[in-house]
């Protein structure tokens, strides 16, 4: 009986047509992979190449045992249908399609392998980027962080329908999905959301650049060419039919089919389509995408898009060809200055409160979609507290006058602090800059400002619209992100500690009273040595970067303090402290004293326990004979 084969971890798929230049860095990227070549199966299938392509291919087969190549009989018109005869060779756990004009980085099938392996998921995107020098054409919105499990109705991860991912083969068998054949374009949209929507967990790689998405020079990549129209609306029904087909109506469902209104649908209609197509060809479009509309375009998908794509396809779905033709450029022109009433803002483009067509009110409103537009250009602290500058305006309300403040919350207690700000109007449309003074000894309405971790917001206000957003996320980039801690004034008489820090999202927050930032690393005991003629202590301070930082060794009881004359030498770790007392020690009264370190940095100064290794505090004993020393280490 012949040997079994072991099966591959993943299939690499390649569909070929006249793209014969870019086979052999493609090629090249694959030898490269991390995860080995033995763990690889290259399945290219050649769509009747004019250019070579096929005896290139023939070439590189000699060269990859991995490879096989397959050719069909005659030009399918599109990828489809060589990914399908990919398919039907595959052998491997997993498949990842792979364009001949693109390549991978090198961990890329590692990584992916391993995350659908550990997690377990069904599809894994990983992070898609262009090449660096080409028009950037990989999209962005679903590589924030990356994910295990992400929910398909709460991500972005539904925007990009690409094929480039890594799919379990199983799944594909399993639902007998395949690719449309004979499309030159989106024909990976309905292949890659039914794998979506059938899978049992989708992981994302956003921090490692699997993918790398190549703009041909020539132009002549499929999305490059002319849309053939017809085809593309197809696609974009096929689409809705996998979203039908696998959710029942409500909010999932509306959440999927609004990408495709946006982007499968109403994207057709663009300047290309105004200044190209002929009457008839035009109303042709209209016409499927209406039949579309008509049955997908519900309240739900309508409220969730942008005023401009509501009315667009509020007037399709409504069959008005002469509205939508007289509409359409103008939607394409700078935004009308927004309408105000009772706290409810509307964009008035074409046809707004019109009497004949009467479109609800609805299609315009913006009210619950107002956001502030904000950024944060200063950040500096002076013994009198802390000084912001930045610029706040409400968004479609930017071209008026506008009131703008800083909002503080605790984080545990929920108390909430208003800081005025002083704005001043910019160029129309820009948002207002302003400045605030935050001073924490009066900043709680003439109190100070108690000891907590504070958030900071934002607050905007234009004719009676009131919005407000985290500062800190869009910030000039000379400001630093890491925590910055400074005394300043408090109380009467006294300071405290505030730490300004940005959060993982990269939000401003204020820790007053070090609750959670200290401002001086913790020194340790390296060595104790006493005798009844003298004490030596040695101390390790983690932290040398700041040339200005001095410290010294003290003895504390009661209200009393002794400092120790102190030696302080660096390394390359950080500072040893060395300090030595010989007896007889008349100053020091018998008794157990605490071992402290004084540190000075700048504005800074902390008296820090000493602890030893395992964060005991180091303490003397004082015995009475002589001021005789012993040092010993007790809680």
């Amino acid at each position: 009986m012949p040997a079994l084969m072991p099966v591959p971890a993943v299939s690499v798929i390649i569909p070929v047509y006249n793209v014969r230049p870019w086979l052999g860095e493609c090629f090249e990227s694959l030898r490269r992979q991390t995860i080995g070549m033995e763990n690889i199966e290259i399945i290219a299938v050649d769509d009747r190449s004019t250019d070579g392509g096929w005896e290139e291919l023939q070439r590189l087969a000699e060269d990859f045992p991995q490879l096989t190549v397959d050719r069909l009989a005659a030009n399918s018109g599109g990828p489809g249908a060589p990914r399908n005869r990919g398919l039907d060779k595959a052998t491997g756990t997993f498949v990842f399609f792979l364009d001949p004009d693109d390549y991978l980085g090198d961990e890329a099938l590692e990584r992916m392998v391993a995350t659908a392996e550990r997690v377990p998921s069904d599809v894994v995107v990983g992070k898609i980027v262009t090449p660096e020098g080409q028009v950037d054409r990989a999209p962005k919105s679903m590589f924030a962080r990356t994910v295990d499990k992400v929910d398909l109705y709460d991500s972005k991860v539904f925007n990009s329908l690409g094929p480039w991912k890594l799919f379990r083969r199983s799944l594909i068998e399993d639902h007998a999905i395949r690719f449309p054949e004979g499309v030159p374009r989106r024909e990976d949209g309905p292949f890659t959301s039914r794998c979506f929507l059938k899978a049992r967990a989708i992981s994302i790689i956003a921090d490692y650049d699997c993918y790398y998405l190549r703009t041909r020079p020539d132009g002549s990549n499929a999305t490059s060419q002319r849309p053939d129209y017809p085809a593309l609306l197809t696609i974009a029904d096929d689409l809705i039919d996998a979203v039908f087909e696998h959710l029942p109506p409500g909010p999932e469902r509306d959440y999927l089919i609004r990408r495709h209104v946006r982007i499968a649908i109403m994207s057709a209609f663009k300047g290309w389509w105004l200044a190209n197509l002929s009457p008839e060809e035009q109303r042709q479009t209209f016409d499927q995408a209406h039949a579309m509309l008509d049955r997908c375009l519900t309240d739900g998908v309508l409220a969730g898009l942008e005023p401009v794509w509501r009315l667009r396809s509020s007037l399709v779905a409504r069959n008005e060809f002469d509205a939508f033709m007289k509409a359409l450029p103008v939607t394409f022109q700078a935004e009308p200055s927004a309408v105000v009433e009772d706290g409810r803002v509307y964009i008035p483009f074409s046809y707004f409160r019109d009497p004949e067509l009467a479109i609800p009110d609805s299609v315009y409103e913006v009210t619950d979609r107002l956001r502030v537009q904000h950024s944060l250009d200063g950040l500096t602290w002076g013994h009198d507290g802390l000084h912001v500058r930045g610029a706040a305006s409400i968004a479609h309300l930017a071209d008026r006058e506008a009131s703008v403040r800083l909002l503080l919350r605790e984080r545990t207690t929920k108390a909430a602090v208003a800081v005025p700000a002083t704005a001043a109007a910019t160029a129309t449309g820009e948002p207002a800059t302003f400045e605030a003074h935050i001073d924490l000894a009066t900043a709680d309405g003439g109190a100070p400002l108690p000891a907590g971790m504070w958030d900071i917001s934002v607050e905007a206000t234009a004719e009676g619209v009131t919005r407000e957003a985290r500062l800190g996320s869009r910030r000039d980039e000379a400001i630093g992100t890491d925590p910055a801690s400074h005394a300043v004034a408090h109380h009467p008489g006294t300071e405290v500690v505030a730490t300004t820090y940005f959060s993982r999202y990269g939000n401003l927050g204020i820790d007053v009273g070090e609750r959670t930032h200290t401002s001086f690393p913790q020194p340790r005991l390296a060595s104790l040595r006493s005798s009844t003629t003298g004490l030596r202590l040695d101390v390790d301070y983690p932290d040398a970067s700041d040339a200005g930082l001095s410290a010294e060794i003290r003895l504390v009881r009661d209200s009393t303090t002794r400092s120790v004359p102190t030696e302080v030498t660096a390394d390359g770790s950080g500072l040893r402290l060395s300090a030595a007392l010989a007896l007889p020690v008349l100053r020091l009264r018998p008794g157990v004293w605490d071992a402290r370190v004084l540190i000075t940095s700048g504005d800074l100064r902390r008296e820090v326990v000493l602890k030893d290794g395992k964060g005991k505090p180091v303490r003397v004993n004082v015995l009475p004979k002589w001021g005789a020393l012993r040092g010993r280490l007790g809680k």
